[in-house]
């Protein structure tokens, strides 16, 4: 999905996680890493249920320049395979109205 984001807003991504077609639930020992392509990684591990939430703190972008960026979802399994995402549509990073 499309995320649009004010410069230097807090934010609560609920990432719903799906495996060979069906909902997945981390284990202990998985983690989420969501990475945007101007710099920022946040990882989300263990929570007990099908969603990841990934937070995203107002310094993580109050000095991004405003514009469209991509960003990669990639779940790290215990068991050391991986599966990555990278998304099509945009992360957007929108200036602050005055």
């Amino acid at each position: 999905n499309t995320i649009c984001l004010c410069r230097g807003d807090d934010c609560a991504l609920k990432l719903a996680l799906s495996r060979d077609g069906n909902d997945y639930t981390l284990q202990e020992g998985d983690k989420v890493e969501f990475a945007t392509s101007f710099g920022l990684t946040k990882t989300a591990g263990y929570a007990g249920d099908v969603f990841a939430d990934v937070i995203i703190s107002s310094t993580d972008t109050e000095n991004i320049k405003a514009g469209n960026y991509t960003y990669t979802i990639t779940l790290h399994y215990a068991d050391g395979t991986q599966t990555a995402l990278t998304v099509p549509q945009p992360m957007i990073i929108m200036e602050v109205a005055e």
